[in-house]
């Protein structure tokens, strides 16, 4: 993928979702409305967006959207993972 690639080239995480296979890599976030929602990292989307997640040893939780109540607070999706490494 290389979405998140720091100046050697190389992205900050990576996980695999345990039952697609599909590969995510990740990087911690500097959104103030994700920190906000305890959402500290950013998932690079094979489509070229991103999402904010609350990552775990096992498992993730993926915001997918924004719930319409007053505070915005997200939408979540739990993500079972592996975790392949974390710089």
């Amino acid at each position: 993928m290389g979405y998140f690639n720091d100046q050697k080239d190389r992205p900050a995480g990576e996980f695999y979702h345990r039952e697609t296979k599909a590969r995510f890599e990740f990087r911690p976030t500097a959104d103030t409305w994700a920190a906000q929602h305890g959402l500290e990292w950013e998932i690079a989307m094979s489509d070229g967006s991103v999402r904010f997640a609350r990552l775990l040893q096992t498992v993730a939780y993926i915001a997918v959207d924004v719930n319409d109540d007053r505070a915005g607070s997200p939408v979540l999706e739990r993500w079972p993972i592996v975790k392949t490494w974390c710089r």
